[in-house]
């Protein structure tokens, strides 16, 4: 089913491709695509009108055939009867439309109005495609017209007969019973708007009929149709500086209100435009179309213009069609007394030049080859840094001129689009977006383009004349390009408005292939081969050879011995390298860390470096910061011992791993501008799990493969009142320091791999202890409690130490579980603030509380 009708803004994107104009118009590559191309007047008007809009998605399926039952409802919204169907629903008058039929309300009152009627059996045949005559026949019905066709030989000769003589099938060629599609519908409709309606004037024995001053579109919808051209808008009139107030338009004489319209950029067009009367009495436009009849148009890219010339009493615009293959300029006429529309706003024909950055567009509204209007575009770039919603300010980031774009400005006026037109938010605008901005010579009028095409890859040529090649494409540098690109230059290169490269980041192209470079070895024989020994971010140690040539630190073509040399040889340290390998998995590349730890935190945008070593860094997790190194979930984390060369101690972990208050001996790789760590090693990790972790109550652990086919644990649980299941990165994991293994009831505490796979935790509470009443500060953060419910409360438990030491606890927030060790096999379960009572004696169960950042977290029953 398709929407017929819904709240849209109608925007008018026209001008922006009045810079395609010297592209070849190529054939519609799908029927949908000749078929909105041409109807596309008619297309454009009813989706204005809300008749036809599309499907849910907002595909106007130009091609699909219309059903009979849709177009119902479009005959009730052309007549402005669509109110009338929520009335008639909930039964059918026709017995092949079932009662709960999405469309028959509509059904029934077409039906009522004399527009549609069944078939000789009395069926409507609603899920039928509707066929030409058919169309035709309700189309005459609802302008009227059936007399006539009637005379005429009523069904379907009468009907197509005087539907061709009121113009309904204009741009419609079908047969008979040929069904109509949609594009074809919506012409045949938009073809009815304007045709004159035949009412009854006389009755009873008088009967009579006459055509009467009445359109659908007028009398029916209430919209009236202009035709002329603009000459003044909220920013600019063609005969004299000014500009009308804030949002009005002026056709000809008349001045509308432009609602959600941008028409800013048709001032000095002929247009045909439609207006609705709004309950204040301002007749507000509902679409605008420039007249292709009543205007001719040249557009040119900056590139292509050579001069301005003046003479002969004109100015000539000289120019290339394509300056890349044309062998002489051509020329344009310009009128000596020509209106200039610089940047949307009207100026002096003394700033007329040829922009760095920009088009020309020439409009001639009467064809006579004297163009009277110049619309001159300059556009700025600017590559977006950060915005803020506070001043509306947009920072650029070579630090060119900001934006300012604040809503509440008086002073400017301005609007948001993307490169076809549709409004962009403010909010939406994000860094590295390319804004292709005018701005009137006064300031007060600016219009942004927010472009976000990009193109990723590396400059694999050079041409003389300025052309850039990346992916087998050219591309050419944006006039105010501030940065450097030279062959072999990789990364995400961002395009403005007409295509070119505005800026370019290489960090994102900067390998982030990580590995640990252990160690390095080369064997001879028929020819030397050269491996490298390297932990990987997967938490394996690979060895893998070279291929017969290598990149190593930026030397290249390196082979043998001479590969083996540069990473040190026998004198190998082991350290963080990046690496990238080919198809067959070979070592291609190696490069080490550039050491800036002098330059104090230097951030560097294209080279991997050391940042920082330093011993005794505390972390905070309020910020999480180590020292002032900001540590998030994007930064890999090396857990590679001081004290230990064998990659089987080696962990590759997250931000996960500090805790609060500990100090780390940490090397820092890869820094942001914002001090934010790529990859930090830490060489004195901390053996203990997270204490802001949540408890885990074991229900059992057992041995298991895993996808390695390697013997690990598996963890069944219990944490934040859910069931869990677990594995541990190794073997013998879930042991005491006596190597005895772990059993249900036990609780503990645990933290996983980038995996998530178990490699460290602490033992909280061990089940067969359960009769040793304490009270434990762990550390300022974490107090563990043990003892018996001396008096239950709402929401609070009374809670003593060996019969002392009385204090209440708040338990509103607290998980709850329960531990039973008496029973054969030990229960362990999820329970409630219900299952808490007061210690009694014969029943001999106690509580377990962890308490964490003043906060009780969970309370275990423990039997």
């Amino acid at each position: 089913m398709f929407k017929f009708k819904k709240t849209i803004s109608t925007v008018l994107a026209f001008i922006m491709a009045l810079g395609m104009l010297y592209v070849p118009a190529m054939a519609a590559s799908t029927e949908d695509e000749a078929l909105m191309a041409k109807h596309a007047e008619a297309i454009d008007t009813l989706k204005a009108f809300e008749i036809m809009i599309g499907d849910d998605t907002g595909a106007y399926n130009a091609a699909m055939n219309v059903k009979r039952s849709e177009f119902a409802k479009i005959a009730l919204h052309t007549l402005g009867l669509e109110y009338l169907a929520q009335g008639n629903q909930g039964y059918s008058k026709f017995p092949d439309v079932a009662n709960d039929h999405w469309a028959v309300g509509y059904i029934n009152v077409a039906a009522q109005q004399g527009i549609i009627i069944g078939d000789d059996n009395g069926n409507f045949r609603p899920d039928d495609s509707i066929t030409y005559a058919e169309a035709t026949t309700m189309l005459v019905r609802m302008l009227g017209y059936e007399p006539s066709a009637i005379a005429k030989g009523g069904y379907p000769t009468g009907y197509l007969v005087v539907g061709a003589q009121e113009g309904l099938s204009k741009n419609v060629t079908l047969g008979v019973n040929e069904p109509v599609k949609r594009a074809q519908i919506a012409q045949m409709t938009f073809n009815a708007l304007t045709v004159d309606l035949m009412e009854q004037v006389g009755f009873g024995s008088s009967a009579s009929y006459e055509v009467v001053d009445k359109t659908i579109l007028e009398d029916k919808l209430g919209i009236e149709k202009i035709v002329g051209q603009i000459v003044a808008t909220d920013a600019a009139r063609l005969s004299s500086q000014g500009s009308l107030q804030n949002g009005q338009v002026q056709i000809d004489e008349e001045i509308y209100k432009t609602g959600s319209l941008n028409v800013r950029n048709l001032l000095g067009y002929n247009v045909t435009a439609y207006a609705k009367e709004n309950e204040a009495g301002d007749k507000v436009l509902v679409m605008v179309r420039p007249n292709p009849a009543k205007n001719q148009t040249l557009t040119v890219i900056s590139q292509n213009m050579q001069a301005f010339v003046e003479g002969d009493g004109k100015i000539t615009l000289e120019y290339w069609v394509n300056k890349d293959t044309d062998k002489k300029v051509s020329t344009a006429s310009i009128a000596q007394d020509a209106t200039l529309i610089y940047n949307g706003k009207a100026a002096d024909l003394e700033n007329l030049a040829v922009p760095a950055d920009g088009r020309v567009t020439l409009l001639d509204t009467n064809k006579d080859d004297i163009y009277e209007i110049v619309f001159l575009t300059s556009y700025e770039n600017l590559v977006v840094e950060s915005t803020s919603t506070i001043s509306y300010t947009i920072l650029d980031k070579f630090g060119n001129a900001s934006l300012v774009l604040d809503p509440e400005d008086d002073d400017i006026k301005f609007t948001i689009t993307d490169k076809n037109g549709n409004p962009v938010d403010f909010e939406d605008i994000k860094e590295w977006d390319v804004l292709s901005y005018t701005k009137s010579l006064d300031g007060e009028l600016i219009d942004v383009v927010v472009v976000t095409d990009s193109v990723s890859g590396k400059v694999t040529e050079i041409s003389s004349d300025g052309k850039y090649t990346i992916g087998g494409k050219e591309y050419k540098l944006a006039a105010n390009f501030e940065d450097t690109i030279s062959i072999l230059t990789e990364g995400v290169f961002y395009l403005d408005l007409n295509g070119n490269i505005a800026a370019v980041d290489t960090t994102q192209n900067r390998s982030e292939n990580y590995a640990y470079l252990v160690g390095v070895t080369i064997t001879s024989g028929f020819e030397e081969v050269v491996k490298a020994k390297l932990f990987t971010l997967d938490g394996k140690t690979e060895v893998l050879e070279f291929a017969s040539k290598a990149k190593i630190d930026g030397v290249k073509n390196l082979e043998g011995q001479a590969i083996y040399n540069a990473l040190g040889g026998e004198e190998l340290v082991a350290q963080l390298v990046t690496f990238e390998t080919n198809a067959k998995g070979e070592i291609t590349e190696i490069d080490l860390a550039l050491d800036v730890t002098e330059e104090g935190l230097a951030y560097y945008k294209n080279t991997f470096v050391l940042n920082l070593v330093a011993n005794n860094v505390e972390y905070k997790a309020a910020t999480g910061k180590l020292g002032s190194i900001r540590v998030t979930n994007d930064t890999i984390v090396l857990d590679i011992p001081a004290n230990s060369s064998d990659p089987t101690d080696y962990k590759v972990r997250n931000k996960d791993m500090f805790r609060d208050g500990n100090k780390y001996d940490i090397m820092v790789y890869d820094m942001n501008e914002d001090l934010t760590a790529g990859v930090i090693i830490v060489s004195n990790a901390d053996t203990r799990a997270d204490e802001a972790s949540p408890l885990a109550i074991i229900t059992k652990i057992t041995n298991v493969l895993d996808e390695n086919d390697e013997n690990v644990q598996r963890l069944y649980a219990l944490v934040d009142g859910k069931a869990i299941e677990i594995n541990t990165e190794e073997d013998d994991v879930l042991v005491d320091e006596e190597g005895n293994a772990l059993k249900a009831g036990d609780i503990i505490q645990f933290s996983t791999t980038v995996d998530g796979k178990i490699d460290k935790f602490n033992i909280i509470f061990r089940a067969d202890a359960e009769n040793d009443e304490f009270i434990n500060e762990v550390s300022e953060d974490m107090t563990l409690v043990f003892g018996k419910v001396d008096k239950k409360f709402a929401n609070s438990i009374n809670v003593s130490i060996n019969g002392a030491n009385v204090d209440n606890y708040l338990i509103s927030d607290a998980v709850i579980y329960s531990v039973d060790t008496t029973k054969t096999t030990t229960s362990v379960k999820v329970a409630n603030s219900g299952d808490i009572q007061k210690y009694d004696p014969a029943d001999g169960r106690r509580v377990f509380l962890r308490i964490f950042d003043g906060v009780v977290r969970e309370v275990v029953i423990v039997k």
